[in-house]
């Protein structure tokens, strides 16, 4: 089965701890990511089963953008509750992978960016990540640290070096200074790719973090796979001497 978009929860109501029923398949390699509107949180967040595998801070308004990462869904997680040390309210999303690698999910380490400079829309950030692997799931989560509450940013995604398939924006959620987007796009050939987050239709100015992953496909190694049937070995046939 090649590595595919599965489905996506999320909750856009500021809370602590933040709870989302991701809905996944069993097998399944699942991606959270929250943000908090403050940079005093510290690390690690902390989700049932998951891996913290990127935390971006933004100082513009303060900031915080967690990416987590479960290898294998069981298909029936139900309400999962994410966590950071100082109790900040966050809004986010758990988001489901099938046909990848649930062993090693990630291809390279993940690339984690962040520009500072409060930039009216449309604001741009960009990051490049090289996968090794051919026919990679590509996902970029973009924090939009906002200076106004009134900011309704509209998020999009493209590759402007390097070849991918086309973008497809998952998940974009708002709420007052929190907001976070989420896209995906498959790279047939692996190699170099430099992707662009941007950000427009906002009132104010914006800083913006960027989290990329290179999700790696079962066939790659990993995943799941089917034991090999026992194997039958001939047995000498004795027969009796004829006289």
């Amino acid at each position: 089965m090649a590595i595919s978009y599965n489905t996506i929860a999320s909750n856009s109501t500021p809370a602590h701890p933040l709870a989302i029923n991701p809905g996944a398949t069993l097998h399944d390699v699942l991606i959270t990511g929250v943000v908090t509107d403050t940079t005093s949180t510290g690390s690690p967040f902390a989700e049932t089963g998951f891996d913290q595998i990127a935390l971006q801070s933004i100082t513009i308004d303060g900031q915080n953008l967690a990416v987590l990462r479960k290898k294998d869904a069981t298909g029936s997680e139900g309400s999962l509750n994410i966590s950071d040390p100082s109790s900040a309210a966050m809004i986010g999303f758990t988001m489901a992978i099938s046909g990848a690698d649930n062993t090693t999910p990630e291809n390279v380490i993940s690339v984690e960016v962040s520009n500072n400079t409060a930039d009216p829309a449309p604001a741009v950030i960009d990051g490049t990540i090289v996968p090794t692997t051919n026919g990679c799931m590509i996902v970029a989560v973009m924090g939009i640290d906002a200076l106004s509450s009134a900011d309704d940013p509209v998020a999009a995604f493209s590759t402007i070096t390097g070849t991918t398939g086309a973008w497809t924006v998952r998940g974009d959620y708002h709420n007052g200074f929190y907001n976070i987007a989420v896209a995906t796009c498959v790279q047939a050939t692996a190699g170099s790719i430099a992707v662009r987050g941007q950000v427009s239709s906002m009132a104010g100015n914006a800083g913006r973090s960027m989290v990329l992953m290179a999700i790696k496909p079962a066939a790659a190694g990993g995943g799941i796979t089917t034991p090999p049937l026992p194997k039958i070995i001939p047995q000498a046939v004795h027969r009796a001497a004829s006289f």
